[in-house]
């Protein structure tokens, strides 16, 4: 059973992921994967790109990171950059649809 705090903390993060989700919807009505899409990249950019890149700093490594956290960084770097190329396109296609033309 989890804590009276960590409850707490998973229903502010429900919150968060409910509103997020119906503000998406909202964006992108014909889009029915958005309400997904959208808590699943703020998962990712904001809570997994930056523990993989900076173990250290969330404390879930002690003393020097291995070699083989290069790779691991560099693995992340590409997730959040195609992440980043993903969000991209979605406000081109949101700006297509209000405008009738792309951003350009």
């Amino acid at each position: 059973m989890p804590s009276a705090r960590a409850a707490g903390a998973c229903r502010e993060l429900r919150v968060l992921f409910r509103h997020l989700q119906e503000t998406a919807a909202k964006a992108f009505p014909k889009d029915s994967m958005v309400r997904y899409t959208s808590v699943s990249g703020l998962l990712f950019l904001r809570f997994f790109c930056p523990a993989v890149l900076s173990p250290k700093l969330f404390d879930l490594v002690s003393g020097t990171p291995r070699r083989d956290a290069r790779a691991v960084a560099r693995t992340a770097r590409v997730g959040s950059w195609h992440a980043a190329l993903l969000s991209a396109l979605l406000v081109e296609r949101q700006s297509t649809r209000t405008t009738g033309r792309g951003a350009r």
